[in-house]
C-alpha cells in the first residue's frame, strides 16, 4: 500500500514517476529549458517583461545568452527539487526561497500559479502520448505544492519575515 507523505501529498509511487518523467526531460535540458520558457512567455506573454531578456522576440531568445543561463538555472532547480523529494524540510526551504527571491523581482503572488500552468504543460508536451495518469496526477500535485510554499515564501519576503 502506498503511504502518502503528508508535507507533499506524495506516494513513494508518486514520488518515482516524477523523478523518472524528469530524468527524461531534463536528458536534453538546454532544448527543454528553452522550450518551458517559451510555452511559459506565450502563455503568459506579460511575463518575459520581468527578465532581462524582455525586449528580445520569442523567435530569437535561444540566441541569447542571459536566456540560456537563466534557462539553465531553472532546469538545474528543478532538478533539485526532485532530488529532495524525500527531505521535505530542504525541499521547503528551497522552494520558499525562491519564493523569496521571486518577490524582490517586482512579480506578483498570482504569478507562481500561471507559471504552474505553463510548467505542467510544458511537462505534458514533452511526455506526450507516453504520459500515464500516475505521472500525470504526480506532477499535478507537486507542482500544486511547490506553488503554494513558493507563494508563501513571497508572502514571507513580502511582510519582511
Amino acid at each position: 500500500m502506498d503511504t502518502v507523505e503528508p508535507a507533499t501529498g506524495l506516494t513513494p509511487r508518486e514520488k518515482k514517476a516524477l523523478q523518472e518523467t524528469w530524468s527524461r526531460i531534463v536528458k536534453d535540458k538546454k532544448e527543454n529549458g528553452a522550450r518551458f520558457f517559451i510555452k511559459f512567455f506565450t502563455m503568459f506573454p506579460k511575463m518575459q517583461d520581468y527578465f532581462p531578456f524582455k525586449t528580445i522576440p520569442l523567435d530569437k531568445l535561444a540566441d541569447s545568452a542571459r536566456f540560456k543561463i537563466h534557462h539553465g538555472k531553472v532546469m538545474t532547480g528543478v532538478t533539485t527539487m526532485i532530488d529532495n523529494l524525500d527531505n521535505v524540510p530542504e525541499l521547503v526551504n528551497i522552494i520558499q526561497k525562491l519564493g523569496k527571491d521571486h518577490y524582490t523581482n517586482g512579480i506578483q503572488s498570482v504569478d507562481f500559479e500561471n507559471l504552474e500552468k505553463a510548467f505542467l504543460a510544458f511537462v505534458f508536451d514533452v511526455l506526450g502520448e507516453s504520459i500515464t495518469d500516475l505521472e500525470k496526477t504526480s506532477w499535478e500535485k507537486v507542482f500544486g505544492v511547490i506553488t503554494k510554499v513558493a507563494q508563501s515564501g513571497y508572502q514571507q519576503a513580502k511582510s519582511g519575515e
